[in-house]
């Protein structure tokens, strides 16, 4: 069962429930979910990797299921084990109640799905309905685990000992997520979509902070969304998160105040820094917190009101997208464009047509040779993309 039935429609959704994001994260949601693949995101702790896959459990009203990695797991911690004493239980009493029953029969019985405590995973791959699995920072546990998991995201079954093969009653939407604290292995990355995260600009920052503070000044929201950027660009051990922003935001908004004053210093470091090392440079580093305030104030001044709500008004120009590139494919309103774009929405000619058709012949002619195949493309190729220039400059000039 889809999720989400197109791009734009995955993006209204994400936004609904408060995930401010792109359209290339929406593609990326919505072509994982389309084509049964797992969705592997990577970046740095607190950009929100986690709250990506709890959105989308909230847009699609799925039941979400979450596997925290860590040092040390194994496969029991993931799919289950099991019971062992409700096994005893069972098996003593058995032996009390006077029947007549051979080891074979106890054992068949003992080993069946009653007796067994169900992980994570399998709690996904049972699911009746269609859930949400975080596999969350995965980059914590060795390779020896991220192999453990391949079975599953292949076809969507798991073999366990003693048990048997579960398939999965319906595919669930799986989010893997890494702080890159380590390199995955390629047969992971190959079996997932793959998306980079990074903290987000300062005007996305900002429209975070307001729905998250609606009633709040403008100008806070653009304060924290600067001091964001500078406390990022600092030197710390552990740079501040998006949820860590709006925790500061919250705290100024108890306050009555739009941004944060040098002599506040004391007051906000329990929201803005966590480690010993972090506090020691805010601290004892002359100047250093009025450097960050100062340079946050210069970074929301470079911002405006109608830059705040930039990602609202794409989130509308999205949608409007694929009619746009359905005109300029049919080659409508192309004089509009600039002059070094308009090569890539004219409609081709039949000389360019013919080369690409013989070009598409030599790519899937399945009794060719693949270095020849290869050679031959490389010959067309270039004769076609100088026809196609050719024939775009004289059209331009007619």
């Amino acid at each position: 069962m889809p999720i989400f039935d197109s791009i734009p429609e995955t993006h209204r959704a994400l936004t609904d429930v408060g995930y401010i994001t792109d359209e290339a994260t929406a593609a990326a949601v919505f072509f994982a979910a389309r084509e049964n693949q797992s969705l592997l995101i990577e970046g740095p702790a607190g950009a929100g990797k986690t709250e990506l896959a709890l959105s989308v459990a909230k847009a699609g009203n799925m039941p979400f299921i979450r596997l925290q990695c860590y040092q040390g797991i194994g496969d029991k911690q993931a799919i289950g084990d099991f019971d062992r004493a409700l096994q005893d239980l069972f098996v003593d009493r058995e032996s009390r109640s006077g029947k007549l029953r051979s080891f074979d029969e106890l054992a068949v019985e003992t080993r069946s799905r009653k007796f067994f405590n169900a992980g994570p995973l399998l709690e996904a791959l049972e699911s009746e309905t269609r859930c949400v699995l975080l596999i969350d920072e995965i980059d914590k546990v060795d390779y020896a685990f991220e192999a453990f998991l391949l079975e599953m995201l292949s076809v969507w079954q798991h073999s366990i000992p003693r048990l048997g093969v579960v398939r999965a009653k319906t595919v669930p939407f799986v989010v893997i997520t890494s702080n890159a604290e380590r390199e995955l292995g390629f047969a992971l990355r190959r079996r997932c979509l793959y998306m980079m995260v990074e903290h987000p600009t300062a005007e996305r920052e900002a429209e975070i902070v307001a729905r998250k503070t609606p009633h709040s000044n403008p100008a806070m929201h653009r304060f924290i969304a600067g001091l964001a950027i500078a406390l990022r660009r600092e030197s710390l051990e552990k740079p501040p998160s998006i949820s860590e922003m709006n925790s500061v935001a919250l705290a100024l908004e108890l306050m009555g105040q739009t941004e944060i004053q040098a002599e506040h210093k004391m007051l906000f470091l329990p929201l803005l820094v966590k480690t010993k090392n972090d506090r020691a440079q805010l601290v004892n580093k002359e100047g250093m917190f009025r450097n960050i305030v100062d340079d946050a104030k210069k970074y929301a001044a470079a911002m405006t009101d109608s830059q705040v709500d930039q990602a609202l008004r794409l989130d509308g120009a999205a949608e409007e997208l694929p009619a746009f590139l359905d005109e300029m494919s049919k080659g409508q309103d192309v004089g509009t464009l600039p002059e070094e774009n308009k090569m890539f929405f004219l409609p081709p000619s039949s000389q360019t047509r013919d080369s690409i058709r013989q070009y598409a012949a030599i790519l899937t002619d399945p009794q060719m040779d693949l270095g020849l195949g290869l050679d031959a493309s490389t010959e067309i190729l270039p004769t076609f993309v100088e026809e196609r220039s050719m024939e775009t400059d004289a059209e331009v000039v007619a």
